[in-house]
């Protein structure tokens, strides 16, 4: 094994860890749309068809109730 592949073995852990803090989801552009659509009593189903036709997002409600958790976990 050459120092390259042994330095980036070791320092694995702190890619995977740095990559997991800057990642963004594909719903974080239209956050703000997604929690006042939320506010007004849109299922996540509703959501996620609204999404699609109006954004051309194609993503499943169970997607959308783990990122609104994360939201208001973050945030307060």
């Amino acid at each position: 094994m050459s120092s390259f592949d042994e330095a980036i073995f070791r320092d694995f852990p702190f890619i995977k860890e740095n990559h997991k803090k800057t990642r963004r989801s594909k719903l974080d552009p239209y956050k703000r749309e997604i929690l006042i659509l939320r506010q007004n009593n849109l299922t996540y189903e509703q959501i996620s068809c609204w999404l699609n036709h109006y954004h051309g997002v194609v993503i499943t409600p169970s997607n959308i109730i783990r990122r609104v958790k994360r939201w208001k976990c973050s945030h307060g």
